[in-house]
């Protein structure tokens, strides 16, 4: 009401402050100091308290080792980084940044900000009556640069010390293991089930051995972000494998198939954190320019766990036993965890001491307990909807409903908690932010449309056994691998993302117009070259997205971003899963009624591929076959036309050059 600004450069009353500042040479220009001063100690302030403040700056103005310079440019840092955490809750508590200048006896800094309006803040920008993702000039011009000495000061107390020869590839092992690991568990399954559903007598349960793991990994993955922001990424990242190790171990000695559902939910759980994990060590391993060359070989090498997953699956279960699907992860999973253990991951983000100091406001649990409702609903009506209940029923209806009304309040909570959302909507509001996640999510859907429909062509059109409908896939796979490592280390080169996006989109579109075009009698030859040229187009981009993201996000915050970012592909998979599998259903049902009507749709797709002779003629079997590639061609053709949406929101993400070292510090965190 009746409350003055308090001023920055002298929040001691100016009779405290002239005797505590006894024998200091206030009028000493900050330019003639030489040496750096010592770093100060942090102290956390919630909210900003003046009078820690004062007692602070009175501790920093006895101390001899402390000189003029040190002592203003902590009042000026601790100000203006509370102010960016958002912790000044009134606006007449806020900082008057326009009387900072020598008529305090305090050396004028002369590239602070005047405007308010210069402070990166959510709240600032609130009171300020600003959009929330409009630009401020620190975002604009990068960093608050309050002089020259200064600047020096947090550059060298901010640059990072990454890691180079073994221990990089040392690191690069055990993150592209665990995330292979990841990827073979959501695919490994495909050929086991059989055995496993005979073993427990559990045919409805099938549908959950998929769906827990999917639900459990989807539901914690913006909270996985949350706690790479306030832990050390090296021990968040192990604690979030042992999870998935165990999960592993409790199917693997599962002895009923509730006991594969726990497991499968356990391990669920550990992966969600496993993917952004990655991409945040990589960040704290290697400089910008080096990233996308090292996310494109851990990308690569990962999405062989998917092709590789049937293989292995296959060749277990019938050589060993099912279990070994499970028990696989052990012994690789702890070459990760040596790998690990052996090594020092760097980063100087500043981090919560204990968890007593991680507040529940910090990790946004109220927005956890929203959003996880919402996850799970919504991916349950797209698992069971057309499966097991059609999706006009009630049960499809309402669990979409509730997901809907669980999704709008989660987002207006995450719009007043800011940045301290578990999804902060400033930050993922930044148009490079939200289009790479876009674009991420649509180049996601065409690699999981892909993956499931190329086995089903090479399975079920072509005969193939499994193991040999996964060799038929390698030309896309590894084409892809090469591909993005080399395209990453022509980005480390050329410094700009943007134009690998949008050839990607295009060579994909291109790619999936070819693939519609395979019929049941399609030459080896043909199939191999329009997945090569599939491959060409996925290698491309795969790890671009994440490069936008970390170039445009504080790094305090890539996190949380790439969280976000790996949130869009699971949600959107799911859905364009469940879109490409009506139309193929749909597709293959008009074919076979209008060729086979005297047989039925119905009882020819519940005989399986591998029985479809003993309810069809054999003079009638290439009409069969020619429906499911009539089927798996619709799949081709719903993913060319996402590609269209890839293309368009790629241009979004920015015409960066990553080369240039950016200007923004890490933050506080």
């Amino acid at each position: 009401m009746g409350r003055s600004k308090r001023s920055l450069t002298n929040p001691l009353p100016r009779e405290a402050s002239a005797g505590s500042s006894a024998g200091l040479s206030h009028q000493r220009s900050v330019s003639t100091v030489t040496e750096r001063p010592p770093q100060l100690p942090e102290i956390d302030l919630e909210p900003l308290d003046f009078a820690v403040l004062r007692e602070k700056r009175a501790s920093v103005a006895t101390n001899p080792d402390t000189n003029n310079y040190g002592l203003d440019m902590f009042d000026v840092r601790l100000s203006y980084n509370a102010a960016r955490r958002s912790l000044i809750r009134d606006k007449d508590d806020m900082p008057d940044f326009s009387g900072l200048g020598e008529d305090d006896g305090i050396p004028a800094v002369p590239d602070l900000p005047a405007d308010l309006r210069t402070l990166h803040s959510s709240k600032m920008k609130e009171v300020l009556g600003m959009d929330p993702g409009e630009e401020t000039e620190v975002e604009r011009d990068g960093s608050y640069t309050p002089d020259s000495g200064d600047l020096k000061q947090q550059a060298d107390e901010a640059e990072p010390e990454y890691i180079h020869g073994w221990k990089l590839w040392a690191v690069m092992t055990a993150i592209t293991l665990a995330c292979f690991l990841y990827l073979l568990d959501v695919s490994i399954l495909v050929t086991a089930i059989p055995k496993i559903t005979s073993d427990f007598h559990s045919l409805t349960d099938i549908g959950w051995y998929g769906a827990t793991y999917n639900l459990a990994s989807a539901a914690l993955q913006p909270l996985s972000g949350k706690f790479y922001t306030y832990f050390h990424a090296k021990w968040t990242f192990l604690a979030f494998f042992l999870v998935f190790e165990l999960g592993n171990l409790l199917c693997g000695i599962a002895t009923s198939s509730t006991m594969i559902i726990i497991g499968r939910t356990v391990a669920g759980a550990g992966a969600s954190g496993l993917t952004n994990g990655s991409f945040a060590i990589v960040t704290a391993c290697a400089p910008m320019e080096k990233r996308p060359q090292l996310m494109g070989i851990l990308i690569g090498v990962c999405q062989m766990g998917l092709v590789a997953g049937p293989l292995i699956g296959g060749a277990l279960t019938e050589f060993t036993s099912w279990r070994w699907c499970f028990y696989i992860n052990l012994p690789v999973g702890a070459i990760t965890i040596v790998a690990f253990l052996v090594t020092n991951i760097p980063d100087k983000r500043k981090y919560v001491q204990s968890p007593g100091k991680l507040t529940l406001k910090k990790m946004d649990m109220l927005g956890f307990l929203l959003f996880a409702p919402a996850a799970v609903m919504i991916l349950l009506a797209l698992e069971f909807g057309g499966n097991r209940y059609a999706w006009s029923s009630p049960t499809i209806i309402g669990l979409f409903v509730g997901g809907a009304v669980e999704v709008v309040l989660f987002l207006l909570w995450e719009r007043r908690a800011g940045m301290t959302a578990m999804i902060p909507l400033p930050i993922i509001g930044k148009r490079q932010v939200w289009t790479a996640c876009v674009a991420s999510m649509f180049m996601f859907s065409t690699m999981l449309g892909a993956g499931y429909y190329l086995p089903v062509y090479f399975q079920t059109v072509r005969g193939m056994s499994p193991l040999h409908s996964g060799i038929s896939m390698l030309p896309a796979i590894v084409t892809q691998l090469v591909v993005t490592v080399v395209c990453g280390g022509m980005v480390q080169r050329v410094g700009y993302y943007l134009p690998f996006m949008v050839a990607s989109a295009i060579i994909i579109a291109i790619a999936n117009g070819l693939l519609s075009t395979w019929t049941p009698h399609t030459h080896t030859l043909t199939w191999a070259g329009f997945q090569v040229l599939l491959g060409i187009g996925r290698g491309m981009a795969f790890q671009m997205p994440v490069i936008a993201i970390q170039a445009h996000t504080p790094p305090a915050l890539a996190s949380v971003a790439t969280a976000t970012m790996v949130l869009f592909q699971t949600f959107f998979g799911s859905v364009f899963l469940a879109i490409v599998n009506t139309l193929f259903n749909t597709k293959l049902k008009q074919e076979l009624d209008s060729r086979l009507p005297e047989i039925g749709a119905d009882k020819i797709i519940n005989a399986g591929a591998a029985d479809i002779g003993s309810v069809v003629p054999a003079d009638k079997i290439a009409q069969v076959l020619e429906s499911y590639s009539l089927g798996v061609n619709e799949v081709f053709y719903a993913i060319a036309a996402i590609c269209v949406c890839m293309f368009i929101f790629s241009w979004g993400t920015g015409w960066t050059d990553i080369r240039k070292k950016p200007d923004q510090k890490k933050g506080d965190v």
